[in-house]
């Protein structure tokens, strides 16, 4: 009998990605039972599921925690629309979990480039096949904390953990820090998932998501920025701050940024200031 609950959150999904999803879950011998949460698509997803729910849009936290309620098994599992589960990084990160004494695990995933090249994603070697030293250390600004493989243990959710249906990025670190205040998060070294891409650019890592992207971060920021976790949100904010400059997205993103810098005492770059006051002169 399995020991694992698949939660798919989907709003108008490539259909073939989509079912690719749900075969990669059904392979894993330790799936129980797959459950596809529609997030007000704009035409209702039919598929072939243990469980389908449709609700009104409202985000991918929102839809997750519907499905969390219809869980039963002693974790659960969550897999992007896109995503594809490996079978044998799902057992051996379930394994590490029991092993380590986890409330949580995550672990290594392959990253399809934009040639349909496959290349694996490691986890940092110091994390690898132990626990993170600290909660905090899921703001460390590598893909590592996706949602998609992302197993999560049955008291956590018991406790009332849910992902915050306010937040479209960061969701899923926030999240994961909430549930690492409870208990250990084990690091799999193994790749328990491809990460895919949608052609039609709606990920929300997208460039013309910088706004959301910016408001959310802040948020994170505001949150949980301590002494352990600085370091990590300072390396991610100037990552934003340099991407904006770059894209001459809205100057009040840019703003925000800044004045979140000035707050920590945080220097900005100045090839930053001036790749954007440039960005800005060419501007209509």
């Amino acid at each position: 009998m399995g020991e694992l609950d698949v939660i798919i959150a989907t709003h108008n999904p490539e259909l073939k990605a989509l079912e690719r999803a749900f075969d990669s879950a059904k392979r894993c011998d330790e799936v129980q039972c797959v459950i596809i949460v529609d997030d007000g698509s704009d035409e209702p997803v039919r598929a072939q599921c243990d469980v389908t729910i449709r609700h009104a849009n409202a985000g991918p936290s929102a839809a997750r925690n519907t499905g969390i309620e219809q869980t039963q098994s002693p974790f659960v599992l969550f897999l992007d629309d896109d995503d594809e589960l490996v079978e044998e990084g799902i057992s051996a990160s379930l394994e590490l979990i029991k092993t380590l004494g986890a409330c949580a695990g995550v672990g290594a995933r392959y990253e399809i480039d934009t040639g349909s090249k496959r290349s694996l994603n490691e986890v940092p070697a110091e994390w690898a096949g132990r626990v993170l030293p600290c909660s905090g250390d899921v703001f460390r600004p590598i893909r590592l904390f996706n949602t998609t493989g992302m197993i999560v243990s049955r008291r956590v959710l018991d406790a009332g953990v849910r992902f915050d249906e306010d937040l479209r990025i960061g969701e899923d670190r926030d999240f994961l820090c909430r549930v690492g205040a409870m208990g250990a998060i084990s690091v799999c070294p193994q790749a328990v998932a491809v990460a895919g891409r949608r052609a039609d650019g709606a990920n929300l890592t997208a460039a013309n998501q910088y706004a959301r992207r910016v408001r959310d971060h802040l948020v994170l920021l505001e949150r949980h920025c301590d002494a352990e976790s600085e370091h990590h949100f300072k390396a991610a904010t100037i990552w934003l701050i340099n991407a904006i400059a770059k894209s001459g997205a809205n100057d009040e993103s840019w703003r925000l940024l800044l004045e979140a810098c000035q707050k920590m005492g945080w220097r900005v770059p100045i090839k930053a200031r001036l790749r954007h006051a440039r960005g800005r002169r060419v501007l209509p």
